[in-house]
């Protein structure tokens, strides 16, 4: 599994709408980011940085935010729900980003 949630509009991707709604992801310098996600499908990303991996663009967990742990406990909870493993490898868990840069020059 890789770090990075993909950044997709989509109501049952409870991963990535739980992760927003508790602002968990790593979040841009920029005070005006919300406003200049035209190149995004999600329109409201809480201020966070993305970057782009894998799936497209993706966001990241703030390993700092006191919810943040809690967040990834839940989620790996829900997945082992769904297929009983019994270790993970987390692939690429540095902050990888496919952009040269930021996604978005102006963060």
């Amino acid at each position: 599994m890789d770090a990075g949630l993909a950044l997709v509009p989509d109501e049952k991707y409870t991963s990535l709408n739980e992760g927003l709604k508790d602002g968990v992801f790593i979040k841009s310098g920029n005070p005006d980011r919300n406003k200049m996600d035209e190149t995004c499908p999600i329109k409201n990303l809480n201020g966070t940085l993305y970057g782009r991996v894998w799936p497209g663009y993706a966001g990241f967990p703030d390993w700092a935010h006191p919810k943040a742990e809690q967040y990834w406990i839940d989620e790996l909870t829900k997945f082992h729900d769904v297929i009983e493993y019994d270790g993970l490898w987390i692939d690429m868990n540095e902050i990888a980003n496919f952009c040269t840069g930021p996604c978005i020059p102006e963060d």
